[in-house]
Protein backbone atom coordinates (compact mmCIF):
# COMPACT_ATOMS: atom_id res chain seq x y z
CA UNK A 1 0.00 0.00 0.00
CA UNK A 2 1.07 3.24 -0.92
CA UNK A 3 1.71 5.81 2.35
CA UNK A 4 3.40 9.02 0.29
CA UNK A 5 3.16 10.94 -2.74
CA UNK A 6 6.13 11.99 -4.73
CA UNK A 7 7.55 12.28 -8.20
CA UNK A 8 9.85 9.80 -9.86
CA UNK A 9 11.32 10.31 -13.33
CA UNK A 10 12.80 7.08 -15.40
CA UNK A 11 15.44 7.71 -17.33
CA UNK A 12 17.18 5.38 -20.04
CA UNK A 13 15.53 3.19 -22.39
CA UNK A 14 12.86 3.57 -25.22
CA UNK A 15 10.13 5.68 -25.52
CA UNK A 16 7.54 2.50 -26.06
CA UNK A 17 9.37 0.85 -22.79
CA UNK A 18 9.23 4.07 -20.93
CA UNK A 19 5.38 4.17 -21.71
CA UNK A 20 4.31 0.71 -20.77
CA UNK A 21 6.71 1.50 -17.13
CA UNK A 22 4.86 5.13 -16.13
CA UNK A 23 1.58 3.58 -17.55
CA UNK A 24 2.19 0.57 -14.76
CA UNK A 25 3.76 2.59 -12.07
CA UNK A 26 0.51 5.19 -12.45
CA UNK A 27 -1.45 2.18 -11.81
CA UNK A 28 0.70 0.64 -9.08
CA UNK A 29 1.37 3.72 -7.35
CA UNK A 30 -1.52 6.51 -8.14
CA UNK A 31 -0.71 9.19 -5.70
CA UNK A 32 3.04 9.30 -7.45
CA UNK A 33 3.72 11.44 -10.00
CA UNK A 34 5.88 9.89 -12.72
CA UNK A 35 7.84 11.39 -15.52
CA UNK A 36 10.66 9.84 -17.84
CA UNK A 37 12.76 11.03 -21.00
CA UNK A 38 14.65 8.72 -23.89
CA UNK A 39 18.32 9.54 -24.44
CA UNK A 40 19.74 8.96 -28.05
CA UNK A 41 21.07 5.09 -27.54
CA UNK A 42 24.76 5.22 -28.12
CA UNK A 43 28.39 4.32 -26.95
CA UNK A 44 29.07 8.08 -25.23
CA UNK A 45 26.56 10.79 -25.20
CA UNK A 46 27.50 13.81 -26.31
CA UNK A 47 27.52 17.24 -24.07
CA UNK A 48 24.08 17.96 -25.62
CA UNK A 49 23.11 14.91 -24.90
CA UNK A 50 23.85 15.48 -21.07
CA UNK A 51 22.39 18.88 -21.12
CA UNK A 52 19.30 17.32 -22.36
CA UNK A 53 19.46 14.54 -20.33
CA UNK A 54 19.80 17.61 -16.97
CA UNK A 55 17.41 19.34 -18.53
CA UNK A 56 14.37 16.46 -18.60
CA UNK A 57 15.41 15.93 -15.05
CA UNK A 58 15.35 19.24 -13.21
CA UNK A 59 12.71 20.52 -14.78
CA UNK A 60 10.40 17.71 -13.82
CA UNK A 61 12.09 18.05 -9.89
CA UNK A 62 11.79 14.21 -9.07
CA UNK A 63 12.47 12.71 -5.67
CA UNK A 64 13.81 9.53 -7.31
CA UNK A 65 15.66 9.61 -10.50
CA UNK A 66 15.80 5.83 -11.69
CA UNK A 67 18.33 5.15 -14.69
CA UNK A 68 18.87 2.26 -16.59
CA UNK A 69 21.27 2.64 -19.29
CA UNK A 70 23.26 -0.73 -19.18
CA UNK A 71 25.61 -1.93 -16.72
CA UNK A 72 28.53 0.29 -16.50
CA UNK A 73 27.45 3.10 -18.48
CA UNK A 74 24.67 4.01 -16.23
CA UNK A 75 26.52 3.97 -12.91
CA UNK A 76 29.33 5.91 -14.45
CA UNK A 77 26.87 8.70 -16.08
CA UNK A 78 25.31 8.90 -12.76
CA UNK A 79 28.02 9.49 -10.76
CA UNK A 80 29.78 11.86 -13.48
CA UNK A 81 26.16 14.10 -13.94
CA UNK A 82 25.33 14.17 -10.07
CA UNK A 83 26.30 17.66 -10.06
CA UNK A 84 23.96 18.32 -12.07
CA UNK A 85 21.05 16.71 -11.31
CA UNK A 86 18.33 18.07 -8.84
CA UNK A 87 17.21 15.09 -7.26
CA UNK A 88 17.37 13.16 -3.70
CA UNK A 89 18.05 9.85 -4.58
CA UNK A 90 19.65 8.34 -7.43
CA UNK A 91 19.50 5.06 -8.55
CA UNK A 92 20.92 2.97 -11.37
CA UNK A 93 18.39 -0.27 -11.95
CA UNK A 94 19.38 -1.47 -15.68
CA UNK A 95 17.39 -3.99 -16.89
CA UNK A 96 14.53 -3.68 -14.17
CA UNK A 97 13.10 -1.15 -16.66
CA UNK A 98 12.48 -4.09 -19.19
CA UNK A 99 11.03 -6.60 -16.74
CA UNK A 100 9.23 -4.03 -15.16
CA UNK A 101 8.00 -2.64 -18.47
CA UNK A 102 7.44 -6.96 -19.12
CA UNK A 103 9.30 -6.43 -22.49
CA UNK A 104 11.86 -9.40 -20.56
CA UNK A 105 11.15 -12.07 -17.91
CA UNK A 106 12.95 -12.42 -14.85
CA UNK A 107 14.37 -15.54 -14.17
CA UNK A 108 13.25 -17.55 -11.73
CA UNK A 109 11.94 -17.09 -7.53
CA UNK A 110 14.83 -19.22 -6.76
CA UNK A 111 18.02 -17.21 -8.61
CA UNK A 112 15.96 -14.04 -7.01
CA UNK A 113 15.63 -14.97 -3.72
CA UNK A 114 19.19 -16.53 -3.64
CA UNK A 115 20.43 -13.12 -5.60
CA UNK A 116 21.79 -14.47 -8.16
CA UNK A 117 19.40 -13.75 -11.13
CA UNK A 118 22.63 -12.42 -12.80
CA UNK A 119 23.90 -15.73 -13.06
CA UNK A 120 21.01 -16.94 -15.40
CA UNK A 121 20.96 -13.28 -16.97
CA UNK A 122 24.65 -14.47 -18.12
CA UNK A 123 23.84 -17.68 -20.21
CA UNK A 124 21.00 -15.93 -21.83
CA UNK A 125 22.59 -12.94 -22.97
CA UNK A 126 25.95 -13.47 -24.34
CA UNK A 127 26.68 -10.03 -24.52
CA UNK A 128 26.04 -9.58 -20.69
CA UNK A 129 28.48 -12.43 -20.54
CA UNK A 130 31.25 -10.15 -22.75
CA UNK A 131 30.49 -7.19 -20.89
CA UNK A 132 31.02 -8.67 -17.55
CA UNK A 133 33.68 -11.18 -17.82
CA UNK A 134 36.02 -9.62 -15.77
CA UNK A 135 33.82 -9.32 -12.72
CA UNK A 136 32.35 -12.73 -13.08
CA UNK A 137 35.81 -14.04 -12.84
CA UNK A 138 37.11 -11.77 -10.05
CA UNK A 139 33.45 -12.86 -8.02
CA UNK A 140 33.82 -16.59 -9.07
CA UNK A 141 37.75 -16.69 -7.66
CA UNK A 142 36.68 -14.89 -4.36
CA UNK A 143 34.09 -17.38 -3.91
CA UNK A 144 36.32 -20.57 -4.26
CA UNK A 145 38.47 -18.98 -1.75
CA UNK A 146 35.58 -18.63 0.67
CA UNK A 147 34.54 -22.12 0.13
CA UNK A 148 37.56 -23.81 0.30
CA UNK A 149 38.50 -21.82 2.94
CA UNK A 150 41.65 -20.88 1.91
CA UNK A 151 40.62 -17.18 2.69
CA UNK A 152 38.07 -15.49 4.71
CA UNK A 153 36.61 -12.59 2.48
CA UNK A 154 33.44 -11.21 4.37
Amino acid sequence: MQETKGRVFFLGSSEATLEKITERYREEFPDVTVGAYSPPFKPEFSEDDNKAMHQAVNDFKPDVLFIGMTAPKQEKWAYQNKEFLNVNIITTIGNVFDWYAGNSKRPSVFWQKIGMEWLVRIFLRPEIFKRNIGNQLIFFWHLFLYITKIKKIW
